[in-house]
This record gives C-alpha cells, sequence and structure tokens, in this order.
C-alpha cells in the first residue's frame, strides 16, 4: 500500500481493489470443504496462495486500506438462497460504500466497487442496523482503470522512503 501513498483516497482504494480483481481467484474446492482451518478462510490463504473464498478476499483487502489509512468494516451477509458472504463497507471522504471484490474477481472492470444500499440490496442481504449506511454508489473516470497496477506500484515504489 505504501507506493499509492501519494494518491487521492478514493484512487488508492479503486487501485488496491482493481489488483485484487485481477490477481486472486476463488478458492471453490476451500468452499466445498467448509474447513474454516483452511487458510482460503482468512486473508492468508489469498496472500500465500492466491487464492480465497469471499472471507479471505474480503479480510486482505480490509488490510490493504488499513495499511492505506483507509477506514473498512467487513460485512457478514448472505447472497442467493441465504449463503453466507463476506464484503467490505469502505469509508471514502466521510461516506460509505459497498465493494465485494469477490464478485469481481477475474473481471475485467468492477460491477461492485463504490456501491450504495440500494444498488447491493438487489443480490446481498445483510442487517443495516449493525452497519453504517451507504447512501450513495460512486462512479470513477475510465482513465482509472487504464492504468497499469504493476506500472504505478513499480513508479511510486520508488518515492517512498526506505
Amino acid at each position: 500500500a505504501a507506493p499509492l501513498a501519494g494518491l487521492p483516497e478514493v484512487e488508492r482504494a479503486a487501485l488496491l481493489y482493481r489488483m485484487l480483481m485481477l490477481n486472486l481467484r476463488y478458492d471453490y474446492e476451500a468452499l466445498e470443504r467448509r474447513d474454516g482451518k483452511d487458510p482460503a478462510f482468512a486473508y492468508l490463504g489469498a496472500l500465500r496462495r492466491g487464492k480465497a473464498v469471499c472471507n479471505g478476499v474480503s479480510q486482505l483487502y480490509s488490510l490493504l486500506l488499513y495499511a492505506s489509512g483507509i477506514p473498512s468494516q467487513i460485512v457478514i451477509g448472505c447472497v442467493g438462497e441465504e449463503e453466507l458472504h463476506a464484503w467490505n463497507l469502505v469509508e471514502l471522504e466521510g461516506r460509505w460504500y459497498h465493494c465485494d471484490c469477490t464478485w469481481d474477481l477475474g473481471c475485467r472492470r468492477p460491477r461492485y466497487l463504490f456501491r450504495d444500499d440500494r444498488a447491493f440490496c438487489a443480490d446481498h442481504m445483510w442487517l443495516p442496523e449493525r452497519y453504517p449506511a451507504a447512501k450513495s454508489s460512486l462512479s470513477l473516470p475510465d482513465a482509472i482503470w487504464k492504468k497499469e497496477v504493476k506500472e504505478l506500484l513499480c513508479i511510486n515504489w520508488k518515492k517512498v522512503p526506505a
């Protein structure tokens, strides 16, 4: 997260999200085993093996956001036929937004980044009284998705003091 330190908060959160979208895979085998001790259920699985279930993905995104100075919370809820699911609420400039990196893994463009409660309740369920309200969605300029994350990290890494 340090190489992104000079960027605006929204851009840092979006680039971290994109980095996960492009580099993680969903661990279907771990989900089938349903062994909560499997590393795929925590951020370590995502870091060590490059794949995780929703809880591991949301933990890793939350950890990266924390390292970037961006507040977030992990939401525990359901999707579909009451299947347990985890995703993030991210606070940017005093407003909260839903982000579900798990559902965007492998996609070219995010569909579940910086969305409001109304957009998320179409296919996600949670207890809203337990979490901050996400009252609006946030659109990002196309230019941010044209940036190469690897290139940006390498350029900015040189600017970070040792």
